[in-house]
């Protein structure tokens, strides 16, 4: 893949619980060190962007906790989360219909925690554990660090310039994240870090870190407008 030009993928890692990746049949993800695999891919040029989901029947307390510390140890800068829908047709949402545990349709959106039935976990603990993970993980401090760490670690296939920037998305990349956003000091610290470690992932880096602000902003409103319901 990266030797024709792909740099990233998306991969349905799911979870990490491996009762969790029985009830899903992700029997490939099992035994195995997902953390390892993500880093592997790293290194040989593409950049996981992973799916994780929360809210399955096998899955205990800890497991917001436990994938939080998953994403940073593996690396994944862009992660997203969902609860598990019920997907018509599906052999899950067939057993949950069966159990009378449907309670809605399936709007197609994954990026959110809304349930459309009725979840073994205490649906507070699911909601807020949803909130903790998206809060935690693109927070500008552990975002712009694990930033770091992937970049330590990926390595292009192709090698681009790192200067190849158009010069007025760049003005605004440094006068959103670098002087309107409240994070600003981290943008600056990554920049500069950048300079110092890894000039090569220059483009990379900036690229992400536009990314990070546009997620952290969304899950900040999402989370914020969830509350008020």
């Amino acid at each position: 893949m990266t030797r024709v030009g792909f740099n990233r993928a998306f991969l349905g890692i799911e979870t990490i619980h491996e009762e969790s990746l029985k009830e899903c049949n992700k029997y490939n993800n099992m035994k195995r060190d997902l953390a390892a695999c993500v880093r592997k891919c790293h290194v040989a040029g593409l950049q996981v962007q992973g799916g994780f989901i929360v809210g399955f029947d096998s899955d205990p307390p800890e497991i917001f906790d436990r994938l939080i510390h998953f994403i940073e140890q593996a690396g994944v800068v862009t992660a997203m989360i969902s609860t598990l829908k019920a997907i018509p047709g599906t052999p899950m949402a067939k057993r949950l219909a069966a159990e009378n545990r449907i309670t809605g349709g399936f709007t197609g959106d994954t990026s959110d925690d809304e349930l459309n039935f009725i979840p073994k976990m205490d649906e507070k603990l699911l909601h807020d554990g949803f909130e903790k993970i998206t809060t935690t993980i693109y927070s500008p401090e552990k975002y712009y660090g694990r930033l770091k760490r992937f970049l330590l670690a990926y390595q292009h296939a192709i090698p681009e310039s790192p200067l190849r920037f158009r010069a007025d998305m760049l003005l605004r990349l440094f006068w959103v994240l670098g002087v309107k956003a409240p994070a600003r000091k981290y943008f600056w610290n990554l920049f500069f870090w950048i300079f110092k470690n890894c000039f090569h992932q220059l483009r990379t880096g900036m690229f992400l870190a536009a990314f990070g602000h546009h997620h952290h902003d969304f899950y900040v409103k999402y989370n914020k407008g969830r509350r008020k319901m």
